[in-house]
């Protein structure tokens, strides 16, 4: 189905206006059939909120088809028109320094600009035109949530090559506050530059060939300066605010080319396809590239500030080979009612439901700790670990539905009621809730040969039997020990008053 935009609504008449007005032609059609690219509710926080870095990296953003005829219409830009040598400074103190800044570059104010460069009208460069409205409909998105930051609808592209000489772009902002006019950050009538949009156009890069853009992340109450390297690959775009992220290009070793105008990986699922968390976590595991660490967490979490580098510090004071920091937190209400108490809480065991499957439930204790406590118990809404616990316990994408076992056990709501509910789903949920249920030597009623062989089995790392004797849980007979009941901890040590207690459903 045609996505409609307003150029598509417009009438043949208007539309020749347009076009005179540019002077160029509009766009061919099929693109507005592309998709229509936004910011996600994380890469909105990450540009707009003044304690965030400030910046967010989204890799294939036109596909590469569409990059390498960007790259090849900036080529033919190249042959066509000299560029300039890139300035530093600003009013009567701008001027050339290879050492400061070594690239070359083309300012591109409208569309009519492509064709006065090249002295062509019949090129319209409709690779950087697409290029430009896709980076323009992105940065829409930002306008409609940020009104605070005052964007404007004037956009200046500049079209830059770093010779590969060792050329580089020294440490800098793209706009100080007390600057009135400069080569890069006033593109007219005094209005000052306030979001940059970086994409790259070398195509085959590698790490040896340099011209990193280096982000220098400025220090904050809870983290320490530090620098974030993102590569100049071929469709690469990188947004920034432009007054307050300070970066630099590193030497280029190899021609690089880039159009001005945070690495997530998404997996898009249409919600008629989900299946339950089991599925999804383990699609979101077959994202991983080899990064260092693993979080899981859901999705209505908060994140406090520096998070990061206190997870990787409080996973380092471990004492065991391979811990898993896990919990669940404190539940918050917004916009209000959000909890400042730093006291951590400990899963517990709490009862046995009527599917007999075992409830948990977490329990604050009286006072803080310096370091991570040992827990009986694992929960699948928060879990941070090393990243070797995707190979050494992966989530199995053959128990789906397993979500729907539990009920929200506050009396306000059950999962009973399944709208979408079919006989495939009923089928799938039975059998992987018999299937876990063998697993944990519960009653059972499927076949055991139908099961055999299909799913993955209990590690290897201790025995069922003693496993159950360290968490202090039988689950054929529903036993639960006290010390369970308590974490392994003496009553005295939680907090016992009410509304303390988070109920857990048993995924």
């Amino acid at each position: 189905m045609e996505t409609k935009t307003l150029l598509n609504t417009l009438s043949s008449q208007l539309q020749a206006l347009v076009e005179a007005s540019l002077g160029t032609k509009l766009p061919p059609s099929a693109t507005a059939t592309a998709i229509k690219l936004k910011l996600n509710p994380s890469e909105l926080f990450a540009l707009k909120h003044p304690e965030s870095p400030g910046f967010i990296v989204k890799e294939g953003f036109l596909g590469r088809q569409n990059a390498l005829a960007v790259r090849n219409a900036l080529n033919e830009l190249a042959q066509r028109q000299t560029f300039n040598e890139a300035k530093v400074g600003a009013g009567g103190k701008l001027h050339s320094d290879r050492a400061m800044r070594g690239d070359k570059i083309l300012w591109i104010q409208t569309p009519r600009d492509l064709d006065h460069s090249t002295g062509d009208k019949s090129t319209s460069f409709g690779a950087i035109l697409h290029l430009q409205r896709q980076v323009e409909s992105l940065v829409y998105g930002l306008k409609k949530v940020s009104s605070e930051l005052d964007l404007r609808n004037v956009v200046s592209t500049q079209l830059a090559m770093f010779p590969g000489n060792g050329a580089r772009f020294v440490k800098h902002f793209d706009t100080y506050s007390n600057v009135q006019r400069d080569e890069c950050s006033v593109i007219r009538d005094g209005l000052v530059r306030l979001i940059t949009c970086v994409y790259y156009l070398n195509d085959q890069w590698e790490p040896e060939h340099g011209g990193h853009l280096r982000i220098h992340l400025k220090e904050s109450k809870l983290l320490p300066a530090c620098q974030w390297d993102v590569p100049p690959k071929l469709d690469t775009l990188m947004v920034f605010r432009s007054l307050d992220v300070e970066h630099e290009v590193l030497p280029m070793y190899c021609e690089r080319k880039a159009l001005t105008i945070c690495k997530i990986r998404v997996r898009w699922v249409d919600y008629r396809q989900a299946a339950g968390p089991c599925v999804a976590r383990a699609q979101a595991q077959k994202l991983w590239q080899g990064e260092e660490f693993y979080l899981q967490i859901d999705s209505h979490m908060r994140f406090r500030l520096g998070w990061d580098c206190f997870l990787i510090n409080e996973l380092g004071k471990c004492v065991v080979s391979k811990p898993i920091l896990t919990t669940y937190p404190l539940g918050y209400t917004l916009p209000s009612q959000i909890p400042v108490d730093c006291r951590p809480t400990l899963l517990c065991a709490s009862a046995f439901d009527e599917l007999g499957m075992l409830r948990q439930t977490s329990k604050m204790l009286t006072k803080a700790l310096t370091e991570p406590l040992p827990s009986l118990f694992w929960a699948a809404g928060f879990a941070f670990s090393s990243s070797k616990m995707i190979a050494e316990v992966p989530y199995d994408e053959e128990l789906r539905f397993l979500f729907f076992w539990g009920r929200i056990v506050d009396g306000c709501a059950t999962l009973d009621f399944r709208e979408l509910e079919t006989e495939e789903t009923k089928q799938c949920r039975d059998a992987s809730a018999q299937y876990v249920k063998h697993l944990l030597r519960v009653n059972w009623t499927s076949n055991k040969e139908e099961c055999k062989g299909k799913y993955a089995k209990l590690g290897s790392e201790r025995s069922f039997d003693s496993y159950q004797k360290h968490i202090g849980i039988d689950f054929a007979t529903g036993d639960i020990e006290w010390r369970a009941e308590w974490g392994n901890l003496d009553p005295i040590q939680f907090d016992l008053k009410p509304n303390t207690e988070k109920p857990l459903t048993p995924v």
